[in-house]
């Protein structure tokens, strides 16, 4: 039996670690068996993709798209063969983050990025993009897009908070795999931003009808 002290202490080691947790780490940390510790990180993660679909992105999102997985040697930026994922994170009036979505996508385009705020973002929304044509279609959809190409200003000034996000994803995924494949690539999104306090303001997490 797994106790339920191990699911608090596993919650809290996996939120305050940005370079994310291993199921190995873990096992070492709490004294218990890796097939333990294995079941733990997977219940909490299908906890997490679970919360992922009750909200959607409100008020002031910024988008940008990432390039996640092994390095590419030759290639960086958009001409990379490294899984392409739309990133999204809703500020608060404070201009801090609150929630993120990620979509991985075959190609970056008006089609995929409409598919991907149609389902994650409240029309009406405010949205912040770099000057990239393909976010133009956001306008015709319902969303106020202010798109930023200004002379003097680097992509970070611009859109600052989703580069924080994708840049602290990719030391998760170099902390905890080394390295991700397209497949699980979700899987380790939802794990690190739905409980992390740095986004959610918050640690809590609706796990009671995993661990059982």
């Amino acid at each position: 039996m797994i106790f339920n002290w191990y699911w608090f202490w596993a919650i809290f080691l996996v939120s305050k670690d940005k370079r994310g947790h291993s199921a190995l780490q873990l096992s070492k940390e709490l004294n218990i068996p890796y097939d333990r510790s294995w079941l733990i990180m997977h219940k909490i993660r299908a906890a997490m993709t679970h919360r992922d679909h009750e909200y959607t992105l409100h008020g002031s999102v910024e988008i940008d798209e990432a390039y996640f997985g092994s390095p590419d040697v030759g290639q960086r930026g958009r001409g990379t063969q490294r899984a392409k994922t739309l990133v999204a994170v809703s500020l608060t009036a404070e201009r801090k983050p609150k929630y993120v979505k990620m979509k991985i996508i075959k190609r970056l385009d008006a089609r995929c990025i409409k598919s991907f705020a149609k389902s994650n973002i409240c029309k009406g929304s405010t949205v912040y993009t770099d000057g990239l044509h393909a976010y133009s279609c956001l306008s015709k959809m319902g969303y106020v897009h202010i798109p930023t190409v200004a002379p003097g200003k680097t992509a970070d000034d611009v859109l600052h908070w989703v580069h924080i996000i994708i840049s602290n994803t990719k030391a998760f995924i170099t902390g905890t795999f080394h390295g991700l494949d397209e497949k699980h690539l979700l899987t380790c999104n939802d794990k690190r931003y739905m409980l992390s306090p740095l986004v959610t303001g918050s640690t809590r997490i609706s796990i009671e009808k995993y661990y059982r």
